[in-house]
């Protein structure tokens, strides 16, 4: 014996269809809301770098001048100079500098602000940016990878550029060392949260 089919419920069928339309529409806001946010998060990454990047060249620049208006003391007095005293002058003043350092034509510091009379010769004739500079005929300025400075004993990376003596030969090079964590000091406290919608 065969029982009879009920037909469904139009109530029931439409609630169902309620539910699905309901379910269909939350997974399409959700995925929405996951694109919009990622968005969001991606442009802000993409700010905070770009802010770091000018944060990072603003730093170089201002090593950078540092580091030309020593050059252009030392020929402005005739090729000769003080060295100790130049490195303590107020416009060699840099907060995130570690130190200031001057390499003659051989690789040993001549001063630097950490130690002006250094008591015993220090030699850096092995250093990157001392090399680089003894065998570049250009005067640019060279960034270093980070290393631990011989007479400050501190972390720092190098900027350096190169000095001449008044017979146009290599004089030496000049050094200004930045402590890295002072590029990224900045950011460390920063917190990228997605907004919310």
């Amino acid at each position: 014996m065969q029982r009879d089919r009920k037909p469904w419920n139009p109530s029931i069928v439409f609630g169902w269809a309620l539910v699905l339309l309901i379910w269909g529409a939350v997974e399409m806001k959700a995925r929405s809301d996951i694109a919009t946010a990622a968005a969001d998060t991606q442009a802000e990454l993409t700010n905070l770098s770009v802010l770091f990047q000018q944060d990072v060249l603003r730093t170089a620049n201002n090593l950078d001048r540092i580091l030309k208006l020593l050059h252009l003391s030392y020929e402005r007095n005739d090729f000769q100079a003080d060295w100790p005293s130049l490195v303590k002058e107020d416009f060699t003043f840099n907060a995130q500098a570690a130190q200031i350092a001057i390499i003659d034509a051989k690789g040993m510091m001549i001063t630097s602000s950490a130690m002006l009379y250094p008591k015993t010769p220090i030699d850096l004739s092995d250093r990157e940016h001392y090399r680089f500079h003894r065998d570049n005929p250009e005067d640019v300025l060279h960034v270093s990878r980070p290393v631990t400075g011989r007479a400050s004993g501190k972390k720092s990376v190098q900027f350096t550029r190169k000095f001449w003596r008044a017979d146009g030969l290599f004089g030496g090079v000049i050094v200004i060392s930045l402590d890295p964590n002072q590029l990224v000091s900045t950011y460390e406290s920063l917190q990228v949260q997605p907004t919310t919608g």
